[in-house]
């Protein structure tokens, strides 16, 4: 008698078709027909055992093309590429440059001006589409932008603008006067008639001068006083700016009420030099522009009492996210495009450097 469950075939897949199905079947009967008859001559057959190899054909996608390539960038600027500030000016391009898959040159001066005007004529040259431009004189710039634009390329200015060239866009600060005044006034308690405030410039450019000038009107209409203001030139080396600022202090040790800084240079440099001179935090305090390293710490420690952030990341991300739909589809974009700026204090230098972290500047 037969047992249940003999000769009972168990389905190995789920889905079959019925003429694979029909073909299973009969070579399963057949292999045991043939299976029957050798076991009368041998011995008892072996089970068949039936393989199916399943071959999937895989598609690799295309990589898709990113849509700014063939768009090119030329990014020149007067100022030294080695300066953490425009560090954050570069990461500003290249955040917004890569996704997009346009490219980017990046050219700096190192305080040279007479390097920007052949930069320029050469990136034309070259079939860039568009230059961003830092330049704080346009006595070395006017005619090379002038020849640029004149060629269908776009001169955007970057941080500083130069409104009396033929530049086509502007990315910045904006207002250098309003600039300037905002960077004198935290010194407004220590000043008093006919003191002498020490005026650091990287160099004696149109741009420190007129932040010079910007202070001097404001304690002059504002406060009524008639403030000396000392220039010295101490170049866009952080070695070099501290070792002449560390000479003036030694040599004049009571001369000075306040330091009134230009540059990010020589902020760092107006710190390092006055604790190098012995001078306790606040007896000169200083104001300047930027965070370099010595200047936040200035800052904590009471030697710098304000700095100006002007935003380099935003003055860096945004030329190109205003003039690539120009590029790309003839979307005009804004002629001028103002980024901010904030007086930082010890009060508020922690908050600001948490945002910075996250959110750059």
């Amino acid at each position: 008698m037969r047992k249940k469950g003999d000769f009972k075939l168990v389905e190995e897949q789920k889905k079959i078709e019925r003429r694979g199905y029909l073909k299973a079947v009969g070579a399963a009967v057949a292999g045991l027909a043939v299976g029957g008859a050798l076991g009368w001559l041998a011995k008892p057959a072996e089970k068949a055992v039936t393989t199916e190899t399943i071959t999937k054909t895989v598609t690799a996608e295309k990589p898709v093309e990113k849509p700014g390539k063939g768009i090119r960038f030329d990014y020149i600027a007067q100022p030294s590429g080695a300066d953490p500030v425009f560090a954050a000016w570069m990461q500003g391009a290249k955040d917004i440059a890569d996704p997009l898959g346009v490219d980017v040159v990046f050219r700096f001066a190192e305080g040279d001006t007479t390097k920007l005007g052949p930069w320029i004529e050469e990136a034309v040259s070259a079939g860039t589409d568009a230059i961003v431009l830092v330049a704080f004189d346009p006595g070395t710039v006017a005619d090379p932008i002038a020849r640029a634009v004149e060629k269908g390329v776009p001169v955007c200015m970057s941080i500083i603008d130069l409104p009396t060239t033929k530049r086509t866009h502007f990315v910045g600060v904006g207002d250098l006067v309003k600039l300037g005044k905002m960077k004198a006034e935290p010194l407004d308690p220590y000043l008093k008639e006919g003191c002498y405030v020490l005026a650091c410039h990287e160099e004696l450019s149109p741009r420190s001068l007129t932040y010079k000038q910007a202070a001097l009107d404001h304690w002059e209409k504002d406060l009524g006083i008639h403030v000396n203001i000392v220039d010295l030139e101490v170049t866009n080396d952080l070695t070099t700016a501290e070792s002449r600022i560390t000479a003036e202090l030694t040599a004049h040790p009571d001369k000075y009420v306040a330091i009134l800084a230009m540059g990010g240079i020589s902020t760092a440099a107006s710190n390092l030099a006055e604790k190098n001179a012995g001078i306790p935090p606040g007896k000169i305090p200083i104001t300047g522009l930027d965070f370099l390293d010595p200047t936040i710490e200035g800052i904590r420690k009471g030697y710098t009492i304000g700095v100006i952030c002007w935003q380099p990341w935003s003055s860096g991300y945004l030329p190109i996210a205003n003039l690539y739909p120009e590029i790309k589809w003839g979307l005009k974009g804004a002629e001028f495009i103002v980024t901010g700026i904030k007086l930082v204090t010890k009060d508020n230098l922690e908050g600001f450097l948490a945002h910075v972290a996250e959110h750059r500047w």
